[in-house]
């Protein structure tokens, strides 16, 4: 927001006791404003007392650069997202319960809103866009000149919208003085309750007391807009009063024109649909539901999402079409929210608020197992309850266990029964997040006819506790030219058993498991052929050494780490990646192909580079894959995702921004094989090819590479 576009717009307040209220403004009523005493040399304000006959003068607290009585006019109770505080010599984001002298200024970005309250108990709602002055702008100085003396006037406010709550006249009390013998009462006048008066560009606005009346300022015209939803107030301009009544409004366009004929405010809407529960890993959600006006129509809403029943707390305060579904327009993370929305008229009045709609969103934590642990879901909320897979639901605590590669259904609500739909969700478990599946293959002896060897083989599934998998589907199908019958459990046992038939002679051969069709498991056979001396009598080879025999296509996972030396900038760059690929089995040697995502920081001084980049390595592997080592030639096109910023000495100092660019590399590099994968390193150079820009700050990207790492074979 631009100081060009502020529009200052003011309340003058008077003297009398902070009181803090908690209610919602214009939901139910509010306190009220008063008028200040003007003057240029002011003592601290005295507060009334209505039990003493006279009231002692509050003590001055120190003074304040923008106001030379310094004397603490308002405080500012609450504020939400973006709110600076600004007087005359600095701006600073807002606090809360912070003290505003005369002259301070409270501005508000989009999405954002502060609550300021007076020391007569009048409350200011800040919306968002909005600038909002206490007790007037100080006059802007000459650049060598002396600082002009700031007069403390009417409150100032430039742009956007606020909502001044006043209190109602105070009824007569009265008042005894202490004695030995009991006294007579007398009676004690009520304080007179004050106005609030709000200058604007165009006009001028007085809010009676007992009033709630919401102020708008456009920018650029300056057009102001009254809405009451209590008491009265009068709007001002071109030497015409307007009265405006509750439930009604009138506006002033621009500083040529009166104010415009009372028009009625839109009803208070209606909210429905909105769901009680919703489940949540922990993103933010969408909530929906609908808003109406009883059949009439509506521009748009205005929308106010908060974190408590009287919107202290307030998360979200924003415009909506008037199309929009969603009673929260934008998506919000667990927790416990109240929403409510208010009309907003084809002439841009907006009614009062509605009756306010509730949601818990509760986290779903999902435990993936391992370590000897099961996996396991557990729910995060306050008074909800849930089941799995339709069974009673119960308070949540412990996490539920989960049984591996297994679709589930969470279902949840706030009562363990009886709960309406609207405050009933489910979530869907995929067999992937149930935790990991622990297989163990046992293999039986061989047997052989003329034709055919057989043996019995059986797989055994246990969680990552260790505990049996029972009533998994499990299908078995041969490999190397075996095949497998059809695979039998074992009550109870998490076994599956199922017969290998091969032909004579023939070696190479394994089992592929599908289980629940989610998860695969491969293992190879030993090799058995008959012996000379007896064909009953079967023989097994040994196995050839630690690792078994290439096959003819593998899948490769690999962990490395790199060097750049960025030839341009003559500076060194650090990282890391990861190899997620495979290769393919050729007449010599191998076709392998990976993606590898990766990360890259330079630092030539004085800026900073964060590189994150995703690459496809096309290569081909000389040698055949069962020697020990193995040279290879490759190809490597990048995308890069660049964060620059200048820095000194390490720390940051200036907002950094965005680069995305396409790289294309080559390389060589040699692998020497270990067990079931082996050690790699290789040396590169990658030329930006697209979205290069001339830089002398910061790294080019362009240079030689080194990677060392280890790769795993599947």
């Amino acid at each position: 927001m631009t100081c060009s576009r502020m529009l200052f717009l003011g309340v003058v307040i008077g003297g009398g006791l902070l009181t803090i209220s908690s209610q919602p403004l214009y939901a139910q009523a509010a306190g009220a404003a008063t008028k200040a005493k003007a003057a240029t040399a002011a003592p601290a304000p005295k507060a009334a007392a209505a039990t003493a006959p006279k009231a002692a003068a509050a003590p001055a607290t120190p003074a304040a650069p923008t106001y030379p009585a310094g004397v603490p006019e308002a405080k500012l109770r609450t504020n939400h997202h973006q709110v600076d505080v600004v007087s005359s010599s600095e701006r600073h984001g807002a606090r809360k319960d912070e003290l505003l002298f005369p002259g301070t200024r409270v501005d508000s970005a989009a999405g954002s809103g502060a609550e300021v309250n007076f020391v007569d108990g009048t409350r200011v709602l800040v919306g968002e866009n909005t600038s909002f002055s206490v007790y007037g702008v100080p006059p802007a100085s000459p650049a060598n000149g002396p600082a002009k003396k700031f007069v403390p006037g009417t409150n100032t406010v430039t742009v956007g919208e606020i909502t001044v709550a006043t209190q109602a006249p105070a009824a007569p009390a009265t008042a005894a003085k202490p004695a030995a013998k009991p006294v007579a009462a007398k009676p004690v006048a009520a304080k007179p309750a004050r106005s609030a008066s709000v200058v604007t560009p165009v006009g001028k606005v007085a809010v009676n007391p007992g009033s709630t009346v919401r102020i708008s300022v456009e920018p650029k015209t300056g057009a102001t807009r009254v809405s009451v939803y209590e008491g009265t107030a009068t709007l001002t301009a071109k030497g015409k009063t307007v009265t405006v009544a509750a439930n009604q409004s009138s506006m002033v366009a621009n500083v040529t024109t009166p104010p415009t004929a009372v028009q009625p405010l839109p009803a208070a809407p209606m909210i429905a649909g909105v769901p009680g529960l919703v489940l949540s890993t922990g993103g933010p959600v969408e909530v929906k539901g609908t808003y109406s006006l009883n059949g009439a129509a509506a521009t748009g809403w205005h929308v106010q999402v908060a974190q408590d029943a009287a919107f202290d707390s307030i998360v979200r305060d924003s415009r909506a079409a008037a199309a929009e579904t969603r009673v929260m327009p934008t998506a919000v993370g667990p927790g416990d929210y109240y929403v409510r929305v208010s009309a907003v008229s084809a002439e841009g009045s907006v009614g009062p608020w509605s009756a306010p709609g509730h949601v818990q969103v509760a986290r779903v934590v999902l435990w993936p197992g391992g370590e000897g642990k099961r996996a396991a879901v557990q729910v995060d909320g306050k008074g909800v309850f849930c089941g799995l897979n339709g069974a009673e639901l119960q308070a949540v605590g412990q996490p539920i266990p989960l049984q591996p590669a297994r679709e589930h259904s969470l279902r949840c609500a706030t009562a363990p029964s009886g709960a309406k739909p609207e405050d009933t969700s489910e979530f869907k478990i995929s067999a992937t997040q149930s935790g990991p599946v622990v297989a163990k293959l046992d293999v039986g002896a061989p047997t052989f006819n003329p034709q055919e060897g057989q043996r019995e083989v059986r797989l055994q599934l246990s969680d990552a506790a260790g505990s049996p998998i029972t009533g998994a589907a499990v299908v078995a199908e041969g490999t190397g030219g075996s095949r497998a019958d059809a695979v039998q459990e074992v009550p109870g046992t998490g076994t599956y058993v199922t017969t290998a038939h091969w032909p004579v002679g023939k070696t190479g051969l394994g089992l592929r498991y599908s289980i629940n069709a989610v998860e695969n498991y491969e293992s190879a056979l030993p090799d058995a052929v008959p012996t000379t001396a007896s064909k009953d009598e079967p023989k097994e080879d040994a196995p050839a050494g630690d690792r078994p025999p290439a096959k003819s296509f593998a899948v490769e996972l690999g962990l490395m780490g790199l060097t750049h030396v960025d030839i341009p900038r003559g500076v060194f760059g650090i990282g890391g990646g990861l190899e997620i690929g495979g290769r393919l089995k050729l007449p010599y040697g191998a076709f392998a192909f990976s993606l590898r995502p990766q990360y890259e920081y330079f630092a030539p001084a004085p800026g900073a580079s964060h590189v994150v980049g995703g690459g496809l390595l096309l290569a081909y592997r000389f040698r055949s894959l069962d020697a020990a080592w193995a040279p290879y030639i490759g190809v490597l096109p990048q995308f890069l995702a660049e964060y620059s910023f200048l820095a000194r000495d390490g720390v940051q100092i200036q907002d950094g921004s965005w680069m995305s660019q396409v790289g294309l590399g080559g390389l060589l590099g040699a692998e020497i094989r270990l067990r079931r994968g082996g050690v790699f390193i290789e040396a590169g150079y990658r030329h930006i090819i697209w979205g290069r820009t001339e830089r002398t700050d910061y790294a080019s990207l362009n240079g030689v590479f080194g990677n060392l790492g280890y790769r795993v074979n599947f």
